[in-house]
């Protein structure tokens, strides 16, 4: 048996096992049809303008960056963003296409200056509490 298949077994066993247990339901495992958000991230991280020994805030040009999320914002196309407090960069939730995001993203003032890289990645939410 190759080490796939032994790890399948296993797998399955142990599911059969859990699922024999008094104390859970099948419905406590596996959900019925459920509908998923999908969102784009903006993953924001220091460029080549990026000066490591000062703040987020002090960061030469960010308030472009900052007024520009600020009108996606009050256009609703952003959920939530912010900085990294290690100063790495940051993050925004963007509710959007995907190729929307990235044409926003990419029209950000401070990663057109190379004060900031940006990376688009879709992400789809299967847990909130909303």
């Amino acid at each position: 048996m190759n080490m796939k298949k032994t790890i399948l077994v296993f797998s399955l066993s142990a599911l059969a096992v859990f699922l024999g247990s008094s104390n859970f339901t099948e419905k406590s495992i596996i959900r019925q049809e459920q509908k998923y958000t999908v969102y784009s991230v903006l993953i924001h991280s220091p460029g080549t303008k990026w000066v490591d020994s000062l703040s987020f805030r002090e960061q030469p040009g960010i308030e472009m960056h900052v007024n520009y999320m600020a009108t996606l914002l009050e256009s609703k196309k952003l959920v939530m963003g912010g900085p990294f407090l290690d100063n790495s960069g940051g993050m925004v939730i963007y509710n959007g296409s995907t190729e929307e995001a990235e044409k926003d993203a990419n029209n950000d003032p401070a990663v057109k200056e190379g004060l900031l890289n940006v990376k688009v990645k879709s992400w789809m939410v299967v847990m909130s509490r909303e």
